[in-house]
């Protein structure tokens, strides 16, 4: 199923947790690597049932009025991935017809366009999805802006598009 998501959402709304696990030790190393390459070397899952390994693709349920939290990861925490770390740096909404001419709606589906991280090798980003009932099974095109970071406080950008749905 394209987006990643076998199940049907609950009838009841929850808090989701979105995790983007990285290749960190691969990605950092790239000298001026195209998006497609880093879109290869990042997954996202949630804890909703939503799990791709297409980021593109990828479509987490989310619901009206609650938290939606994303959390970065390392691929190989024990291994190659050792002493790096994953920071979600921002949310930005992206959801127009000039960058998704196939989204059914311009709604964003939180108060701000950009939704800014806590900063830091750890950072994460957390916010609560409008209680519009118009973003119900409207889709969200949206870019997590990340960062990854080697020993100290090295680090470099990147960042990916994958999709939220509104549910009630």
């Amino acid at each position: 199923m394209c987006g990643g998501n076998n199940n049907p959402p609950p009838t009841t709304g929850k808090p989701v947790v979105i995790t983007l696990t990285v290749e960190a030790s691969v990605l950092y190393a790239a000298v001026d690597p195209t998006q497609s390459f880093v879109d290869s070397k990042c997954k996202l899952t949630d804890d909703n049932g939503g799990n791709s390994s297409d980021v593109n693709t990828f479509q987490s349920n989310v619901y009206l009025n609650n938290n939606v939290r994303w959390v970065g990861a390392l691929n190989s925490p024990q291994g190659v991935d050792k002493g790096y770390a994953i920071a979600i740096d921002s949310i930005v909404h992206e959801a127009t017809p000039q960058s998704d001419p196939t989204a059914p709606s311009n709604e964003n589906f939180f108060n701000s366009g950009t939704i800014p991280g806590g900063g830091g090798r750890s950072s994460n980003v957390n916010a609560v999805v409008n209680n519009n009932t118009q973003l119900v099974n409207q889709l969200d095109v949206y870019t997590i802006n990340f960062s990854v970071y080697a020993q100290g406080n090295d680090h470099k950008p990147f960042h990916i598009d994958p999709k939220l749905q509104g549910n009630p």
